[in-house]
């Protein structure tokens, strides 16, 4: 975070903090959780203009991967693993965000990056747990092992060092010849050589052909709010929850954590909306999603074949929210897309390659071989009479509740602080049940009872897998009348929040 307020504390704009804090994020977690060689998502308001815009920098599939099977899944480490990649869409939008809303020099983004991957991050219980758990992953290759030794001749111990040089490396030349050294410099050549050892399809024109790409935002109206958001399956998803739940009525009941009748019905239009996302059915579009018709249509729609589809997107990722000293507001969530590191054991330069065919593999099997592949990311900004008054990211395997829980909260008119992050987080579905998980202990015996006899299907289970199965909210909330800005992050997963009065 500091990173970050540096880059404003210089003059930077929004898109320059959450550029360097990206950045930042990728080399003091390793390239474990997010990577230069994943994905992102952003949502970006200019205030000189006042327009909001969306940039979309997502996978991209290889042209000649025409044989969608067998693609080797995420547990499989043997063969073919080049064939679990895809086209890395991060370091191209960082490149577009900054050509089109930065102030500072291209360069001097990457200077904390560089430094924490070269001088080393401490390895704390987390990442040695990391460490050990993907040794036989990395271990696969020379690269993968050199990587996660980082720098030593053995995998580093809890107090160690972790050094990521080559990382440093590889990042001092996208620093000094842009995003064209890992979309058509020596990076690329790098790596279309080691994905094609490993049995790919891929070419250097499949890399030298992306593009990230302005859009403009999925928009819907809920009372006196206008929601903007980015245009990806995820933010469809979360209209569309946000429209059955107006019209299923829940908007006039008690909050879901105290009437077992709102969960009940909340439980419903959730999870009918990630089934749209997850499989979708015909007839699916993203500005039917922003429509109540469209979600009063599909409240009255039986989807028995359906309930059998499985969650198979992993959702490691980091969300940054920005508000710089002229108002401008960048959203976004960029990720590795999969499990710590990735399941290839591929390393190009410094840097973990993904499993992001295999983790999309249902979504980009019904593309072309050369399409890009639409993510479930969702940040969004609002607006009231016209003016910013919110911008939410997300992260974690429920990014798509937690979006949809923080926005019921905000559209409904009884938004604040406390209801966010002292309320019961709305946790994933169990594939195939479709039960609803909750936490033991979070909701009383009572509570539980009633939520059976309305035939509620949920699914208890311990504290210590709570981490695993929510979404975790990042948000900036603006009052244009005061000019103040209240920042939040929940405190139950981190809670890094920080800002400055400029004299």
């Amino acid at each position: 975070m500091e990173a970050g307020l540096r880059a404003l504390k210089e003059g930077g704009s929004a898109a320059d903090a959450a550029i360097t804090v990206a950045l930042t994020q990728i080399a003091t977690t390793a390239g474990s959780v997010v990577s230069y060689a994943g994905v992102v998502e952003v949502v970006y308001y200019d205030a000189s203009t006042e327009t909001v815009q969306t940039l979309s920098a997502p996978w991209k599939t290889y042209k000649g991967e025409k044989e969608v099977q067998p693609i080797p899944s995420t547990t499989e480490l043997e063969g073919g693993q080049g064939r679990k990649t895809l086209v890395p869409g991060f370091m191209a939008g960082m490149e577009a965000l900054h050509k089109r809303h930065g102030r500072l020099e291209w360069s001097e983004l990457f200077a904390p990056s560089i430094h924490y991957a070269e001088n080393g991050i401490e390895v704390g219980r987390v990442l040695n747990s990391w460490i050990k758990g993907r040794a036989k992953v990395l271990g696969r290759t020379d690269s993968g092992k050199a990587f996660l030794q980082g720098g030593g001749e053995a995998f580093p111990q809890v107090g160690d060092r972790f050094f990521q040089r080559e990382t440093a490396a590889t990042l001092r030349a996208i620093a000094s010849e842009g995003a064209s050294y890992i979309y058509s410099g020596k990076w690329a050549e790098a790596y279309v050589d080691a994905i094609q050892n490993e049995g790919g399809n891929v070419t250097i024109d499949d890399l030298k052909e992306y593009a990230p790409e302005w859009r403009d935002p999925l928009t819907a109206t809920f009372g006196k709010s206008k929601i903007y958001a980015a245009r990806t399956k995820g933010s469809a998803s979360v209209l569309l929850s946000l429209n059955m739940a107006l019209a299923s009525g829940l908007m006039d009941l008690p909050p879901y954590w105290e009437s077992p009748e709102a969960f009940s019905r909340l439980a419903k239009t959730s999870y009918l909306a990630e089934i749209m996302f997850n499989l979708d059915p015909e007839g699916w579009s993203m500005e039917q999603c922003a429509k109540l018709s469209y979600a009063q249509e599909k409240l009255k729609a039986n989807f028995p074949e359906l309930i059998q589809a499985k969650d198979n997107i992993s959702e490691h990722s980091a969300a940054i929210v920005v508000v710089d000293e002229e108002g401008n507001i960048a959203a976004l969530t960029h990720s590795i897309n999969t499990s710590i590191w990735g399941s290839t054991g591929i390393v190009v330069e410094g840097i973990p390659i993904a499993d992001a065919a295999s983790i999309n593999y249902y979504h980009w099997s019904k593309q072309k071989p050369g399409d890009y592949v639409l993510t479930s990311i969702p940040p969004v900004i609002v607006f009231e009479d016209d003016e910013p008054v919110f911008a939410v990211s997300t992260i974690g395997r429920g990014l798509i509740r937690e979006t949809s829980r923080v926005l019921l909260r905000f559209v409904g008119g009884d938004f604040d602080i406390a209801s966010i992050v002292n309320t019961p987080q709305w946790l994933v579905r169990n594939y195939p049940s479709g039960a609803t998980k909750i936490v033991e202990g979070t909701y009383s015996e009572e509570f539980l009872e009633e939520l059976s006899e309305l035939g509620a299907l949920y699914e208890e289970v311990p504290k210590s897998k709570r981490f695993s199965n929510v979404g975790w909210a990042s948000f900036i909330q603006l009052d244009p009348t005061s000019g103040e800005f209240i920042g939040q992050e929940d405190p139950r997963f981190m809670n890094f929040v920080e800002g400055y009065n400029r004299p």
